[in-house]
C-alpha cells in the first residue's frame, strides 16, 4: 500500500503540473519518488528544477481495530525545489508568473490535503513546511502530510496439522562444462527427515 499512495501523489502532482495548460499554472519539471538526488553534490539535479520529490517517511502510529486489523498513519514528504540564478530571494518568493519554493510548498498542500487519492485511504492531512536547502540560487523545501490505511492480516491457520516429515529431491548440476537440463526427472540425491526423530 505504501508504494501504492507514493505513485498515486506522484501522479497527481505531474498531472497538474504538465500539459499545455498546467492545472497549478506553472510547470514542474521533475516529478518523481526520491533517490538521494539532495544528497551531496545537488547541482545535477538543480538543472531540473523546479522539481518534486516524494518520500515515504515511515508509520507514525498503528491503532488495533480489533481481530486482525489495523490502521496505520502514514507520513510522506514532499520535496520541493526551485532554481533562480538571480538570488535566493527569487528561487523562493518566485518572479512574475514564475513560481517559487513558497508557491510551490502551498501548492502541495493545496492539491493533496483532503484528498484519499482515489485509494479509499484516510483523507490527507497537513503536516510541517521544512527548509532543506537555501543556497545562492537554490531553495528546497519539504512538506509533510500525513494518511491512514487499514490492514487486516491473515489469521494463522490453528488447524494445521503436526509438522511430522521433510522430504527433498536434489538435482545436482554436473561439473566442467557440461550441462543439463534441470530439474531432472530422477532426483540425483534425496534427504528425509522426521523432526521427531533429529
Amino acid at each position: 500500500m505504501i508504494g501504492t499512495i507514493e505513485q498515486a501523489i506522484i501522479d497527481r502532482i505531474a498531472a497538474a503540473s504538465s500539459g499545455a495548460t498546467p492545472a497549478l499554472g506553472y510547470a514542474i519539471r521533475d516529478v518523481k519518488s526520491y533517490g538521494g538526488e539532495l544528497e551531496g553534490d545537488f547541482t545535477e539535479i538543480a538543472k531540473r528544477f523546479p522539481a518534486a520529490l516524494v518520500m515515504f517517511a515511515g508509520i507514525r502510529s498503528s491503532e488495533h481495530l480489533g481481530g486482525e486489523a489495523w490502521r496505520y498513519t502514514a507520513g510522506f514528504v514532499v520535496m520541493v525545489g526551485h532554481q533562480d540564478r538571480r538570488n535566493n530571494k527569487s528561487a523562493r518568493r518566485g518572479v512574475g508568473d514564475d513560481a517559487g519554493s513558497y508557491q510551490m510548498a502551498t501548492d502541495m498542500l493545496q492539491l493533496l490535503v483532503g484528498s484519499d487519492l482515489g485509494l479509499g485511504i484516510g483523507y490527507i492531512e497537513p503536516g510541517r513546511i521544512v527548509a532543506l536547502i537555501n543556497s545562492k540560487t537554490v531553495s528546497v523545501y519539504s512538506v509533510e502530510i500525513s494518511t491512514t490505511f487499514d490492514i487486516e492480516y491473515q489469521a494463522p491457520d490453528a488447524d494445521l496439522d503436526a509438522f511430522v516429515t521433510l522430504h527433498t529431491d536434489w538435482d545436482v548440476p554436473t561439473f566442467g562444462n557440461v550441462s543439463t537440463n534441470l530439474p531432472a526427472g530422477d532426483a540425483d540425491a534425496e534427504d528425509t527427515i522426521n523432526p521427531e526423530q533429529v
